[in-house]
């Protein structure tokens, strides 16, 4: 007699039907496995063996209670006939398989149709030759005691056949028919490199299992372990595998990802985390230092960032309406004071032989001027005040818009320069301040210095402004040479340079000013609508011409893990390959600066892009340049 144990009611003691254990401790969770991968790690060829494991173990029944069997089992029979006289006619016809079977005392409809999900009770049917077919249980229709039964070969009803060989089954000798449970979750996903499963004890050896393999296709299962034992069909080398079995359930709420440190991503495959955040535009809580918290969010589901600057302090920035940056100006001096000339200090320098070395004076404010002394010519050969040569010699820019001035005209001279032309017209001719006196000074501020000897020294007067002005004495001319104030000649011997934003003139130019001014042929913009692909041509360029981008953005598709690169039609790198989350992008602001482009082509060379795992959506906004 066996030796095993049993169960008080007499019931033995196996995998199958283990000793009730009540430990809370050891609690768990019932999972369905859905297409996990499997691989046949053996040779190639159709008939090939070998053992493969499954990530996860045990292999529970269809309810979860139990670990799973092989269903041909006597401890999964449910139900069993031997009256040839209830056996009707059986349709061995593939896309058609059924039975017919009479009982008077059981309905079977109630019993063994399975209403949704895998089929759940197996019937197989004898011969008088001991010959067998069998399969899963599908629809079954009740007419009084009659029950015609479908049969399919999968537990998901994809194909309505019988399992046997058909040849060697004499339908119309039925011997008997036996139902059994269906007591495995596991199903193939495609089902065609292995097809039948065979029976296999623990105690069985590696060698006897293989025995039990004798057709091509044949696997078995040992269902506490996970472990796979097959002799292939076919040269496929893998499959899929859906399945129910158990995890430990744990004090964790939630489920948890985790890879290893700067190991490789795997689109489709290697599992990740979603990220969430809190709308709270109310009353935002902080954290304290050391704390995890939530990071905050809009309405729209778009994450809230702000500018942070090297000390860590956070900075933030005004955008219009129209996606313009805010810049005050707030900070510019007023035209004539002490912090206007330390924001646009003058350096002067000059080696022409026709004049002194530049000397270094110390002035009241406590800047350094060059000193000009003019010793090439004799005082018979200045200019005359007023004259072309005059303004040659000392050539003007002039720029206001001061509604006490005339609009600044431009004159050509000799020497092809433009001058400005001022022009007095808000104060009658009685009103405009003496010459050398302090209104006149207020009126023109400059700072002279000079040690010429047809001057008079500089000297340092206090105006009521409380800027230091030059004095200038006029000695090498009689009094009657000087030309009248506010007329062209007055204009033109006085040459004044003004920078400057005060409200009565011009304001100061916030543009910026590159190194060199290049020779824009074209500027535009042009949409991006492209999907995956490499050397897409997003700009063309022409002879002697280089492509200048200066701004462009755009937004990714549906799919995660999508890259972008740009580069010249050498496939010179002009950016890294960045890679985006789904709906993920990026934005550069057009440059304000035609002088200095976010990203140069090459001489006649294309400007492209190359695109992995969806669409690309954007603006890109360029020039060509003649070089």
């Amino acid at each position: 007699m066996p030796n095993y144990l049993t169960r008080r009611a007499g019931k033995e003691i196996k995998d199958t039907l283990p000793l009730q254990v009540d430990d809370v401790s050891q609690a768990s969770n019932r999972t369905t496995i859905s297409a996990e991968g499997v691989t046949f790690d053996c040779a190639t060829a159709a008939g090939s063996r070998g053992i493969i494991a499954l990530e996860n173990a045990p292999i529970l029944n269809l309810t979860g209670d139990k670990v799973g069997t092989f269903w041909n089992q006597e401890d999964n029979k449910v139900y069993e006939q031997v009256d040839t006289a209830t056996f009707g006619a059986l349709t061995e016809t593939a896309g058609s398989a059924e039975i017919i079977i009479t009982d008077k005392n059981q309905n079977l409809d109630e019993f063994y149709d399975t209403p949704s999900g895998s089929l759940r009770y197996m019937l197989k049917v004898t011969d008088n030759t001991g010959a067998v077919l069998y399969g899963f249980i599908g629809a079954i229709a009740t007419s009084t005691d009659q029950y015609t039964i479908d049969i399919y070969s999968e537990a998901a009803m994809s194909n309505q056949d019988w399992v046997g060989t058909l040849a060697s089954f004499d339908n119309s000798n039925i011997a008997r028919v036996d139902i059994f449970r269906n007591p495995s979750s596991f199903v193939w996903g495609t089902g065609t490199v292995l097809l039948e499963e065979k029976f296999m004890d623990e105690e069985m050896t590696d060698e006897e299992i293989f025995a039990n393999l004798d057709t091509n296709g044949d696997f078995s299962i040992n269902y506490r372990t996970g472990t796979i034992y097959y002799r292939k069909a076919t040269t496929g080398t893998s499959d899929t595998a859906t399945y129910n079995t158990m995890t430990v359930s744990s004090t964790v709420s939630g489920a948890g990802t985790s890879m290893v440190d700067d190991s490789a991503f795997t689109a489709g495959t290697s599992r990740v985390t979603p990220m969430g955040a809190v709308f709270d535009d109310a009353s935002p809580d902080s954290v304290d230092e050391g704390d995890i918290g939530a990071p905050r969010m809009s309405a729209n589901r778009n994450l809230y960032t702000t500018i942070r600057d090297a000390a860590g302090n956070e900075r933030g920035v005004n955008v219009t309406a129209s996606n313009e940056l805010n810049v005050t100006d707030a900070g510019i001096p007023s035209l004539g004071t002490a912090a206007m000339a330390g924001s646009m200090p003058v350096t002067l320098a000059t080696d022409d032989t026709q004049y002194g070395a530049i000397g270094a004076a110390a002035d009241v404010d406590g800047n350094i001027h060059g000193q000009l002394r003019y010793i090439g010519e004799g005082t018979d050969k200045l200019p005359a005040l007023g004259s072309a040569a005059m303004a040659g010699a000392v050539p003007t820019t002039l720029a206001t818009d001061d509604t006490q001035y005339g609009a600044v005209g431009a004159a050509a001279d000799v020497d092809g320069n433009i001058h400005g032309q001022l022009r007095y017209i808000g104060e009658a001719v009685d009103s405009i301040p003496a010459v050398g006196s302090a209104a006149m000074a207020a009126s023109l501020p400059f700072t002279l210095a000079t040690d010429d000897t047809q001057f008079g020294a500089v000297g340092a007067a206090a105006d009521v402004d409380g800027n230091i002005h030059g004095q200038l004495r006029y000695i090498g001319e009689a009094v009657d040479n000087i030309p009248a104030v506010g007329t062209a000649a007055m204009a033109a011997s006085i040459p004044v340079t003004i920078a400057t934003d005060d409200t009565v003139l011009l304001a100061v130019s916030k543009a910026i000013a590159g190194p060199a001014g290049p020779t824009i042929d074209s500027y535009t913009q042009v949409a991006i609508n492209l999907t995956t692909g490499a050397d897409q041509v997003l700009v063309s360029s022409a002879a002697n011409k280089q492509v200048w981008v200066y701004g462009f953005g755009f937004t990714c598709g549906d799919a995660d893990g999508q890259t972008v690169s740009l580069q010249d039609e050498d496939n010179l790198a002009l950016t890294g390959i960045m890679e985006f989350s789904q709906y993920g992008g990026i934005s550069v602001p057009p440059s304000g600066n035609f002088a200095m482009p976010v990203l140069k082509c090459a001489t006649d060379k294309d400007l492209e892009v190359d695109i992995t795992g969806g669409d690309v959506d954007g603006f890109l906004t360029y020039a060509l340049v003649s070089v």
